[in-house]
């Protein structure tokens, strides 16, 4: 059974003006058009990005963004975003990431505002590999089609893209992942011990409606909670009045079941021996990047997770956790450069 792609519906778009709604295709509903000015606030890089039309990918909700500029024949790059990001967290890199090559910014299972084809009982790192190699079959890239690609991954997604490039080495070109680290460290795991609490269910007391208003309270508390633990206390402060908004973003375009279960399922074990080892042993041609002030990680271990993996490291400082949203254009020319080598 097959699917269309979500697309954002339009020819083009101009993103250095994308504060103007009008600027926007009419078809896009208010709640996009604020994901897109909002989540994860990576600023809008500007120029002209056209969007295709949409594709068929089997199983997984995509976006795929033909090259912008002038092919230098480099291997499409693959976006794997976040924990609770969305497709529409990737929008202001679009510009930068498409001039010389293909991008395709995928949901992986558990991830956005549901999938009845992706159901998010087993979101663990094997069932997402076996999804993105579906996923590859669908679009005709990977092995199979001699097509390999470079695989970009963000936290969560980056965690993927290395079991991925570990298991299935002659589908992937190169492997950049950024915070994602051997060890989490005494406050990152008591907060992923608190995200696991906030996305607990509760049962069915009170009927539909009230489970669904749990829920809700539910995801705008783990958005809360996930923010402000990401993010650097400065680039916050300066973004103040927009972290409300973030909030209400990230709750309206995700599930719980979806996020309690990536978190609950994927965000434990010992990644040095499943991760980092398993793509050394496959020769997997990677880079780490992280921020020097990610609460989140074991920032003491991060070099010897990267040599673990054999890959190279590059460190952000004044970063926290989403270093492609606190940094995204120092992030995407560090990402490119690695790549394009």
């Amino acid at each position: 059974m097959r699917r269309k792609c979500w697309t954002l519906g339009a020819k083009s778009w101009n993103l250095g003006h994308i504060g103007n709604k009008k600027t926007l295709p009419s078809m896009i509903t208010r709640k996009c058009c604020l994901l897109t000015l909002s989540v994860l606030a990576a600023p809008a890089a500007r120029g002209l990005v056209s969007v295709s039309t949409p594709a068929l990918v089997g199983k997984h909700k995509c976006l795929r963004i033909p090259c912008q500029g002038s092919p230098n024949g480099y291997p499409p790059v693959v976006l794997l975003g976040g924990t609770a990001q969305t497709i529409n967290s990737w929008v202001s890199h679009f510009p930068g990431l498409s001039q010389e090559r293909e991008v395709l910014v995928v949901e992986l299972r558990g991830q956005g505002a549901g999938n009845d084809l992706l159901p998010p009982f087993d979101v663990g790192l094997q069932a997402q590999v076996l999804d993105l190699e579906e996923f590859f079959q669908e679009t005709g890239l990977g092995e199979a089609h001699g097509a390999p690609v470079d695989l970009v991954g963000f936290s969560f997604g980056g965690r993927v893209a290395m079991a991925f490039a570990a298991a299935r080495p002659e589908s992937v070109h190169s492997c950049v992942v950024t915070s994602v680290a051997g060890a989490r460290g005494g406050y990152g795991r008591l907060v992923l011990q608190n995200w696991v609490a906030l996305l607990e269910g509760q049962g069915e007391k009170g009927g539909e409606t009230a489970s669904s208003q749990r829920s809700s309270q539910a995801l705008e508390n783990f958005a809360w909670s996930s923010i402000l633990s990401s993010y650097h206390p400065e680039f916050l402060a300066k973004n103040e009045k927009r972290v409300p908004l973030w909030v209400r973003m990230v709750a309206e375009t995700n599930t719980r079941e979806g996020l309690h279960a990536i978190v609950a399922q994927t965000h434990g074990g010992d990644p040095t021996q499943e991760l980092a080892e398993p793509c050394a042993a496959a020769g997997v041609r990677g880079k780490l990047i992280y921020g020097e002030q990610d609460l989140l990680c074991d920032i003491p271990g991060v070099p010897d997770f990267a040599r673990a993996a054999g890959f190279e490291l590059c460190g952000f400082e004044g970063c926290a956790h989403a270093v492609p949203m606190e940094e995204a254009t120092k992030w995407r020319r560090e990402v490119l450069a690695f790549l394009n080598k």
